[in-house]
């Protein structure tokens, strides 16, 4: 009798075959947490985007050598930015999610682009359309890659300090 020691071609291919499927599978489960956590991390730069132009206008900080007549925080559909002065100072690229803008809780009432200015002087931030049309709350709803990863962003003119809530609902 003779023994060959060694696979068989078939062996080797099903073996091949089954560590192509475990290798796609496990490639797919490590990049949708990479998404979500990219997500999590755009969010809030947004949310801290928008923070920091109301702590400025509180502290009347001042924009490059002049006292800011006003901070901005702008979003739009492909980046949001903080500026002053009517100025961008920084501006940042959307990557990983698509939002929605609504103002005054109205479906109807939707834009692409929301303007928020926050002046030193006042304790009332106007918030304004694409238009220019001054409105009294923006509800952002921030959806990422992941359906799972939801978020809602809050603005209201009388409170002037932004809330981030977790999935697609109504601004308390």
């Amino acid at each position: 009798m003779h023994h060959s020691s060694g696979f068989t071609l078939i062996e080797i291919l099903v073996t091949m075959g089954i560590l192509a499927i475990v290798g796609t599978l496990g490639v797919a489960g490590f990049t949708r947490p990479n998404q979500s956590v990219k997500f999590q991390e755009e969010v809030k730069s947004v949310f801290d985007t928008l923070t920091t132009a109301r702590i400025n206008a509180i502290a009347e900080k001042k924009c490059g050598e002049d006292l800011s007549s006003f901070w901005e925080f702008s979003l739009g559909p492909n980046s949001f930015s903080l500026g002053c002065n009517g100025g961008d100072i920084e501006s940042f690229p959307i990557v990983y999610h698509s939002h929605t803008i609504e103002f005054e809780e109205n479906p109807m009432d939707t834009d692409t682009i929301v303007h928020i200015r926050l002046a030193p002087e006042s304790a009332t931030p106007t918030i304004t359309n694409s238009a220019d049309v001054t409105k009294s709350l923006v509800r952002i709803v921030l959806n990422g890659l992941v359906p799972a990863d939801v978020r809602t962003l809050c603005f209201r003119s009388i409170a002037g300090f932004p809330e981030m809530l977790k999935g697609d609902i109504s601004c308390p």
